[in-house]
């Protein structure tokens, strides 16, 4: 796929789907809770997981002109795409990934990283809900505790999505982090180092 034109397709549909998370309706305060009286997401009900956020960040990419048959959900290179013998690794499943038709379609047998001077995917993607679960108090009146896994998750994130640009399994990486209330990151400024970049669309 053209790069600069994915580029601008790819910044265009990371704006728009914080502008549209934000314009949905939040939870009254009797919405579903679970057995410990915690919740998912304030941003109900179009959010309920981290899959929801790449289900609809995919939506937007589609209106930015990317096509659906470019964009791949849950992909786990590992099991065909990849030729695990010659590059030494079993890549992890990953939430999302741009590839062009003719990419995928030229291909006769698995890809070689390293051994290829193509890319194997446009463009792969992670995605972090960093819901505000714990600033609601919980059926036995007690306040939630605030999460402490969110910023090593999003680092994990961070580590896959490198690994991948490192191999030359994608040409360009991203983890989405849908902030829903100030947890208190570095957000940075969302500039792409080395192919990669973190952005965080902020819902509050």
């Amino acid at each position: 796929m053209a790069g600069n034109k994915l580029d601008k397709q790819i910044a265009t549909a990371l704006k728009s789907t914080e502008r549209w998370l934000r314009k949905q309706p939040i939870w009254p305060d009797g919405h579903l809770r679970n057995a410990s009286g915690s919740v998912v997401s304030h941003r109900g009900p179009s959010i309920l997981s981290e899959h929801d956020c790449v289900m609809q960040f995919a939506r937007q990419l589609n209106d930015a002109g990317v096509p659906w048959k470019d964009l791949h959900m849950e992909v786990s290179p590992g099991q065909w795409l990849v030729n695990q013998k010659k590059a030494g690794l079993r890549p992890p499943s990953i939430d999302l990934v741009i590839v062009g038709r003719e990419n995928l379609g030229s291909r006769t047998e698995p890809f070689s990283p390293g051994k290829q001077k193509d890319f194997l995917f446009d463009a792969v993607f992670e995605f972090k809900l960093a819901s505000n679960y714990w600033q609601r108090t919980l059926r036995t009146g007690k306040p939630a505790k605030p999460p402490t896994k969110v910023k090593s998750g999003i680092d994990a994130d961070a580590k896959k999505v490198r690994k991948y640009l490192d191999t030359m399994l994608a040409q360009r990486g991203y983890v989405v982090v849908v902030e829903e209330c100030d947890h208190g990151f570095d957000r940075g400024n969302g500039k792409p180092v080395d192919g990669m970049s973190v952005h965080y669309l902020k819902c509050f």
